[in-house]
């Protein structure tokens, strides 16, 4: 089944993409960076962690959800710290 717009839609919706810049969705331009961005350092820093769900096979809820994972600075101290769940 096609949506259909209506004559206002198609006019907000050209008007809202009027005022967006054309570079704002085009690629990053300057020199690509030959380091790495992110680096392991879990064992480093103590951080050690496997998932385990309980799965009993009958596809409960928590069974079927992954892991989660939340970085904030709890502590204040400047640094991220991690939640994992």
């Amino acid at each position: 089944m096609a949506a259909k717009l209506s004559r206002r839609d198609v006019l907000l919706t050209s008007l809202a993409l009027a005022g967006v810049p054309r570079n704002t969705f085009s690629a990053p331009r300057g020199p690509a960076s030959s380091a790495p961005i992110f680096r392991e350092v879990a064992a480093e820093v103590g951080l050690d962690f496997h998932h385990f769900n309980g799965a009993t096979g009958e596809h409960f809820m928590p069974e079927i959800m992954g892991a989660g994972v939340a970085l904030f600075d709890y502590d204040n101290d400047g640094d991220l710290d991690v939640y994992l769940v």
